[in-house]
């Protein structure tokens, strides 16, 4: 059997994250999935794999209940079970900012087009964007070169 398998995120708020875990764990394992599914207040992570029919049943369940769409799910297959057993479990953030006040679906950053996303400044306005990110010293000076000037 080839195993399709599904990578997803979806920030949404979600009010009751219990209810969703129990129902979506009961149809999921009648839809013989595997893999991990998180979910939090502020959404939904997770990488599942089953039969072709089973993921699409999967998409519109979560489509009902997170309004997760199609086109934002990554698609893959494999010759064999990926995973062993199917994981859904709740967190307090799906990615850990420790800050209360941070929501990601309320407040997003701005998105840009792909070919404004290298760093255009000189070096020397490259080197006050290093200290005014404050990275630290060793991380600057292995990461910063590749991304920039590549």
């Amino acid at each position: 059997m080839t195993y399709t398998v599904a990578a997803l995120y979806r920030f949404t708020p979600v009010k009751d994250t219990a209810a969703l875990r129990a129902m979506l764990k009961d149809a999921f394992i009648a839809l013989d999935l595997c893999g991990t599914l998180l979910i939090a207040p502020e959404g939904i992570n997770g990488t599942l794999a089953g039969s072709a029919e089973a993921i699409e049943k999967m998409l519109t369940l979560l489509h009902q209940h997170t309004d997760l769409t199609r086109d934002e799910v990554k698609f893959s297959t494999a010759p064999e079970k990926p995973f062993n057993k199917l994981k859904i479990r709740m967190k307090r953030e799906i990615i850990t900012f420790n800050q209360p006040q941070a929501d990601p679906s309320r407040l997003a950053g701005t998105y840009v087009k792909p070919k404004k996303t290298l760093c255009p400044f000189s070096r020397r306005r490259l080197a006050l964007c290093r200290s005014q990110i404050r990275l630290r010293p060793i991380l600057a000076r292995i990461l910063m070169p590749r991304i920039f000037w590549i």
